[in-house]
């Protein structure tokens, strides 16, 4: 029996800004499972006009919604485009938007169970007014307006924190954070989990991509970007030139410093990187690391600091020793998972984190956390609090 077998049927509307198809992230672990046994449709919304090639390019002009990963993927229709700087031309191509993926949510839900609005970005606030619901959810999974409280994000998340019937926040930080701006005793922390039974296997084959890079290895997987601390990366791998460094993810949403930085880094001999890889493989390629490393930048006004990282529980359902910037989302799991402080500090729990890396006794406290963090318990967690709606 699937984690969501005995809840009321639901059918949700998702509007998030990821492609489904891309790197997985919190939005797909969580729909695919619970698709399979409500009705899902999700998509990335209506096209912006300054996006029409690519509009052109990857959906038809009539749009499309295809089954996949036991969701429905809306593509917009590429013609649609949405034109913010007419606002009756753009309420024009909202309504008719709306319009057109009602007609695709009926095709799928036949008009059953109660209609569930899920958004997880403040782009998405007309969604609110535009389609129709029973519920409506706001899942913030990142933090979208730090360090620019008068931003026009911010002012949307606010309605959406004013509006929404129910709030999840994929971080502790940002769930008191609004709780503070809301008013709201209500928000729910809603952590990353994992699917711990194909990262605890330990029978992968060593990965193509990895063969050439002698241990210990030293991972990092996932995106590379401004909440990654570059400057203690460059001085990291020059004081342990005797650790392979491996980056596994895409490049993005650098500036020119940082872009600097990284290409800096990359020339270092110990250090590979590659890009986004299949989600299939993640598994093998974390078993293959000695230690796996969460490098965020603590400045509090980058969204690093207030993230809930999608590698931990990952690694740690691996086996694998973690050591961790100083992060809100780490410090509960210590000293099963390390945090470290300045170059030094992060030099000598490298280090010690190898010489403990297969301790079977740790190995097993790494695991046991990862097993009570699966997926299916933040599934069963967002169900339950839909239907007590």
């Amino acid at each position: 029996m699937s984690e969501s077998r005995c809840i009321k049927p639901l059918h949700f509307v998702v509007l998030a800004p990821n492609d489904w198809r891309g790197q997985w992230t919190n939005r797909q672990h969580l729909f695919s499972r619970i698709g399979q046994d409500h009705a899902v449709l999700f998509s990335n919304g209506l096209w912006e006009s300054w996006f029409k090639w690519t509009a052109l390019k990857y959906s038809p002009w009539l749009g499309r919604c295809s089954r996949e990963d036991n969701v429905w993927v809306y593509d917009a229709p590429a013609l649609l485009l949405r034109f913010r700087r007419w606002p009756k031309v753009d309420c024009l191509v909202r309504k008719a938007g709306a319009i057109h993926l009602q007609k695709q949510v009926s095709k799928i839900t036949h008009g059953a169970g109660k209609r569930v609005l899920y958004i997880c970005h403040p782009k998405f606030l007309e969604a609110v007014s535009d389609i129709p619901h029973d519920v409506l959810v706001y899942h913030a999974y990142d933090d979208f307006t730090s360090g620019n409280p008068e931003s026009d994000l911010s002012q949307r998340e606010q309605t959406l924190l004013t509006r929404a019937d129910h709030i999840f926040a994929s971080s502790a930080l940002v769930a008191e954070r609004f709780r503070q701006r809301s008013g709201r005793d209500d928000v729910i922390f809603l952590p990353n989990g994992v699917d711990y039974s194909e990262f605890a296997r330990a029978d992968y084959p060593s990965p193509a991509i990895l063969a050439s890079i002698p241990s210990p290895r030293v991972g990092y997987i996932g995106s590379i970007n401004s909440k990654i601390d570059l400057p203690l990366l460059l001085a990291l791998t020059e004081r342990v030139p005797d650790c392979s460094f491996v980056f596994v993810g895409r490049v993005n949403n650098l500036d020119i410093r940082q872009r600097q930085q990284w290409h800096s880094l990359l020339a270092r001999p110990n250090v590979r990187w590659f890009d986004r890889q299949s989600r299939m493989d993640m598994p093998a390629i974390t078993t293959a690391m000695d230690l796996c490393a969460l490098y965020y930048d603590t400045n509090e006004e980058q969204f690093g600091a207030a993230c809930y990282p999608l590698k931990l529980h990952e690694a740690l359902a691996a086996g694998k020793p973690v050591v961790s910037s100083d992060i809100e989302a780490v410090r509960g799991f210590q000293p099963t998972v390390t945090i470290a402080h300045g170059v030094s500090d992060w030099v000598d729990q490298i280090r010690h984190g190898l010489q403990e890396a297969d301790d079977p006794s740790l190995i097993q406290q790494r695991q046991s956390i990862a097993q009570n963090n699966r997926w299916r318990h933040r599934v069963e967690r967002i169900l339950r609090t839909i239907n007590a709606s």
